[in-house]
């Protein structure tokens, strides 16, 4: 392979690449000891928070660490804004101290800042630049609700972030949904790979359900249980599935919120105004109980709110289909997940998160069914095609054309 035999340098380039605070670290931390392991001539640029915790596991890669001690106000969004400027100056110092002319970069889109500053380098080392997208900036925080299509503001981050997505050698969608968008994004004048989002299998067994840890002395013999499990957001659609559970017939339907976010306290005041409804919430989880959030169902609930197609794909779907259980996907037509479950029914279900009426009835149709019909069919799909191994080949096949400059 070209890559592997060249003198090209891989630089990942990330907030978070240990597996124990997140899911994006626990991705990148997989993709590092995988690249690696291959290619020694791999540097990891983060915080020296992730880097200690990443080090445990070290592999042949070096750890080339910013400071991250700054505290600011979290909860505040003009403090969030100022310590993502600041951390992503610390990160644009260590590229352009380290990384030479024909090594490649490899990043994602979090924080966005740290796009720009690449952005700004690279016309004057010529890096190449490989951008794994997780998520379409700016046009995500329209569906947040966030800002306005017609707002100026918007305007002015789209032209500047739609230059940003022009200057990479090579766009990563994890989604067909976010790869026709990106090829329209960048008028199809960027490289845009479909490489879909993973798991390692060995990370995630199989698991029966068990809600004993979470919610204990409840007995659920006789009941099919729903978990959200993950960020409740703005964009998660939270509010939809909530008006969808109102409508829900079928007594023996149990749902259960684990996790946090900006819909948190839309949850909590639905569960104090409708007690008879068998809703429960458990607070975020740290990520080393991620096994125990993934084993609380019978059914997994994937949703995103309308308006987000193309614009990113839920990880823990993938998680969920490792830990053997079938997902009800909610969100868009054509959307990534939709696609997914239409082309193997027999991992799950969708419904258009548009559509309240049919969701409930989607539940209702679910809890009258035998279950047992789907035990090993996720899991399964996930070893056939949605493997970690599988994922490392196509970025290491990606970094081969980036070097070659083929489309």
């Amino acid at each position: 392979m070209e890559f592997l035999n060249s003198k090209s340098r891989l630089f990942v380039v990330s907030e978070f690449v240990d597996k124990s605070q997140n899911s994006t670290g626990y991705y990148w931390n997989k993709i590092i000891q995988g690249i690696s392991a291959v290619k020694p001539e791999t540097y990891v640029i983060s915080t020296k928070s992730s880097c200690d915790l990443a080090q445990l596991e070290r592999g042949s890669e070096t750890y080339l660490c910013v400071s991250d001690d700054k505290k600011y106000k979290k909860n505040s969004l003009l403090g969030r804004i100022f310590g993502q400027v600041v951390l992503s100056l610390k990160f644009f110092l260590k590229i352009a101290t380290n990384v030479k002319r024909n090594d490649i970069i490899f990043s994602g889109t979090n924080p966005a800042f740290v796009l720009i500053f690449i952005f700004l380098l690279k016309p004057f080392i010529g890096f190449r630049w490989v951008l794994l997208v997780h998520d379409v900036f700016p046009e995500n925080l329209i569906a947040a609700k966030l800002i306005r299509r017609d707002s100026i503001l918007f305007k002015i981050a789209k032209y500047l972030f739609d230059h940003v997505y022009l200057k990479a050698d090579a766009l990563i969608a994890i989604g067909r949904d976010m790869q026709e968008l990106l090829v329209s994004k960048t008028k199809d004048r960027v490289l845009v790979s479909y490489i879909p989002n993973w798991v390692d299998s060995n990370d995630v067994p199989a698991m029966p359900r068990s809600l004993e840890t979470l919610l204990p002395g409840q007995e659920l013999n006789d009941r099919v249980v729903f978990q959200f499990f993950g960020n409740l957001g703005r964009v998660q659609g939270v509010d939809a599935l909530l008006s969808a559970i109102r409508l829900v017939k079928n007594r023996r339907a149990k749902f259960i919120f684990i996790g946090g976010g900006a819909s948190e306290s839309i949850l909590q005041s639905f569960i104090r105004e409708y007690p008879d409804l068998d809703v429960s919430f458990v607070p975020s989880l740290p990520f080393s109980r991620n096994d125990e959030g993934l084993a609380a169902c019978d059914v997994a609930i994937v949703s995103l709110a309308s308006g987000m197609k193309g614009l990113g794909v839920p990880s823990k779907a993938y998680f969920s289909l490792a830990a053997d259980k079938p997902i009800l996907v909610v969100g868009d037509e054509g959307s990534e997940l939709e696609l997914l479950v239409a082309e193997h029914p027999d991992v799950g279900w969708y419904c258009d998160s548009a559509n309240i009426n049919e969701l409930a009835g989607l539940i209702d149709e679910i809890c009258a069914q035998d279950l047992n019909t789907y035990v090993l069919k996720p899991r399964s799909l996930v070893i056939e095609k949605f493997d970690y191994k599988v994922a490392i080949n196509q970025y290491l096949s990606l970094f081969d054309r980036v070097l070659g400059c083929t489309k």
